[in-house]
């Protein structure tokens, strides 16, 4: 587990903190004094300790909508150095899903804290995150979208891209979705370069290029494969990159059938593929290329 990973100096130092961190967790209050939450029996009528004719009401403290969290703070307010973060591992390993988004706002300030949440929500329930991130993003929780959404996609993505798919295609339209398409198919292209095309064609992604690295090793495999895939599955400066990036490939393998390819195939991309073939051929043997358009 990455928290495990992230967290592997801290335990080293554990062993020599455990003993004074857990003296410090339970150091009575001073005087033996405990914090209560009302000092009237429950078959006392509050009402009793009331003013006559006043109109106070009792105050009625909101749910506690985890715990865990409200303890974790407590815990923290108390503890320094590696106690602190035995009290992170400790909540983190305890908590369930609605204990999350309040551990999340709780670890704000802290970064090695804030990625072990995420990261360990990301591991119990990554579609639990991303509904939870959808609602935060029309405001209905509040929470750091923008961060939770880098660990959330980039982890579940390498994990299982179909899932990540299915999720961002069922959602309805909210105002983060075609940003985070965007960083979905970024990561995606450098592992399955067909899939990430397919999916930027699919979801109208027209003003963006992605990194010719993954695409550049796809299109070396089969380049003639390749030109006709991203012909199938236009999507805008993304196609042109990627139809230059195979004419310069194909050029390297056999530049007089890139061109003859090119040439069937009318219009900018195809200007595209030749062109860059081309200039490819020209630059390692410019006699060469002269004679076939000759």
């Amino acid at each position: 587990m990455k928290i495990l990973a992230h967290s592997i100096l801290i335990v080293c130092a554990a062993g020599i903190g455990l003993g004074v961190g857990l003296a410090l967790r339970k150091k009575p209050v001073s005087g033996g004094a405990e914090i209560s939450v009302s000092t009237t029996s429950p078959a006392t009528d509050s009402r009793k300790n009331l003013p006559r004719g006043s109109n106070q009401r009792a105050r009625v403290r909101p749910q506690d909508d985890s715990p865990l969290a409200t303890q974790l703070a407590r815990d923290l307010s108390m503890s320094r150095g590696v106690t602190r973060w035995l009290c992170w591992m400790e909540a983190i390993d305890k908590a369930h899903l609605a204990d999350f988004p309040r551990l999340a706002r709780l670890a704000q300030g802290d970064a090695n804290a804030f990625q072990l949440v995420a990261e360990r929500w990301v591991e119990l329930n990554p579609r639990h995150l991303f509904d939870t991130l959808v609602a935060a993003s029309k405001g209905q929780v509040q929470l750091p979208v923008d961060r939770l959404a880098r660990v959330l996609f980039d982890e579940w993505t390498k994990r299982d891209p179909q899932a990540v798919v299915a999720a961002l295609n069922s959602s309805e339209d909210f105002g983060m979705r075609n940003t985070w398409r965007w960083n979905v198919v970024s990561t995606i292209i450098e592992k399955d370069v067909e899939l990430g095309l397919r999916l930027m064609s699919e979801w109208h992604i027209e003003n963006h290029g992605p990194s010719m690295k993954a695409v550049a090793k796809w299109a070396a495999t089969n380049p003639r494969h390749a030109a006709e895939f991203a012909l199938a599955h236009p999507a805008g400066y993304a196609t042109k990159l990627t139809m230059e990036t195979i004419g310069k490939e194909w050029a390297k393998i056999d530049p007089g059938r890139a061109l003859e390819f090119a040439a069937t195939r009318p219009g900018k991309l195809g200007e595209n593929l030749a062109t860059a073939a081309l200039k490819e051929w020209a630059g390692r043997n410019l006699r060469e290329a002269a004679d076939w358009l000759a």
